[in-house]
């Protein structure tokens, strides 16, 4: 009897221990595949596509939150140097004219009929600080609108990419700048004045126009561009034949500022032209280049000032 108890007891314990082995592996391999379906549960991309619309969203916003801290830092600039061209800057002149033709009494007594001459009346001196300050400060007041009244306006018109506004600032500050400097190399007739600035003013209208037309047709605007890169030659190639003339008739050179003031607008507006062609060509990016305009604008316009307040201070 007790052998049989001892090996039934045997048996009984052989039988038990691979049953525990079982339960053990199946808890491991239950354990093994939720682990297994933990990790290779799919990523969900989702959320991913949602958050990089939100960067694309904010990362627009910033650049055109870009631009008008941009205007206010013009406006400030502007401002700051207007107020030292009229507190630095001296009282010196220029005359303004107009040419008129008159009689010679003496020709016209001994030829026995009417002898004209021309003749050239003085109408009044302009200082030339006055003419950086208002320029200066025609260039803030555009920048502080923009900035801040016409700040919805202006950006609607950059995302259509035609910007009217911009080129109204640039016709009129340009057109006075390009003035001034012919009244410094010798222009001092005033109705060649006004048409060399009408004609600054005519070429931003057109650089709009090619905008617009670009915009509307699909396609580049070339016929309005070359237009306007002829308007824009014309008051550079009469400024450049009165500098020629001082040359060989006059035997005489202008000052630095004024050889500095050629180099200053010129270098501005070719690379203004420069980025005009660009964007007609296709530069779809208006965001970029209307930084690029306010870019070009500032740097010349502060070139500008900083040469005129170095030659003419007191």
């Amino acid at each position: 009897m007790a052998t049989t108890k001892k090996s039934t007891k045997a048996k009984t314990k052989t039988t038990k221990k691979p049953a525990v082995k079982a339960r053990t592996t199946a808890v491991k391999t239950t354990r093994a595949t939720k682990t297994t379906k933990v990790t290779k549960q799919p990523v969900v991309k989702k959320p991913v596509v949602k958050a990089a619309a939100v960067v694309k969203a904010k990362t627009t916003e910033l650049t055109a939150n870009t631009l008008r801290k941009l205007n206010f830092v013009k406006a400030f600039v502007f401002a700051a140097l207007a107020v030292l061209a009229g507190v630095l800057m001296s009282s010196a002149s220029y005359p303004v004219s107009i040419g008129y033709q008159a009689k010679d009494a003496l020709v016209s007594l001994t030829a026995g009929k009417t002898a004209f001459v021309h003749g050239n009346q003085n109408l009044f001196d302009i200082e030339v600080r006055w003419l950086v300050v208002t320029i200066l400060g025609l260039a803030a007041v555009f920048s502080l609108l923009i900035a801040t009244r016409l700040r919805a306006k202006y950006e609607a018109t950059l995302t259509d990419g035609v910007s009217s506004m911009r080129w109204i600032g640039w016709g009129i500050t340009a057109a006075l700048m390009v003035e001034t400097v012919a009244l410094l190399s010798g222009v001092s007739d005033i109705l060649t004045l006004k048409l060399i600035a009408g004609l600054m003013l005519v070429t931003c209208a057109l650089a709009w126009v090619a905008e617009k037309r670009n915009k509307q047709a699909g396609r580049p605007a070339w016929s309005e561009f070359v237009v306007s890169l002829f308007t824009g030659s014309l008051p550079w190639m009469l400024i450049g034949g009165y500098a020629i003339a001082t040359w060989v008739w006059g035997l005489i050179r202008y000052p630095w500022y004024v050889y500095a003031l050629y180099a200053a607008l010129l270098v501005g507006f070719i690379t203004l032209t420069f980025t005009q062609y660009k964007r007609i060509n296709g530069w779809k990016n208006t965001l970029i280049v209307e930084r690029n305009y306010l870019l070009i604008g500032l740097v010349t316009k502060v070139a500008f000032a900083v040469i005129l307040i170095l030659a003419f201070q007191k």
